[in-house]
């Protein structure tokens, strides 16, 4: 019978823990990876953005208060 305290039996426990840095740093990279993404998007949509053309639409929008359910709360 093995000592349950003896984690010598069990690969998995070592590896998982060997892992973890290397698992980080790439969770890291893929983050970045995916804010360069976004930002490139963005610009690319600003880019092909009128503003003539979104004034024109924003003209059109009422001047009124918004419904009581539509508000934002004020702290």
């Amino acid at each position: 019978m093995t000592d349950p305290s003896d984690f010598s039996e069990i690969p998995l426990q070592r590896t998982t823990l060997q892992l973890l840095p290397q698992t980080s740093i790439e969770q890291a990279i893929a983050e970045k990876l995916s804010a360069l993404m976004i930002e490139n998007y963005l610009k690319d949509r600003a880019r092909k953005g009128d503003r003539a053309k979104y004034e024109a639409i924003s003209a059109k929008v009422p001047d009124v208060e918004p419904e009581e359910y539509d508000r934002i709360p004020t702290v």
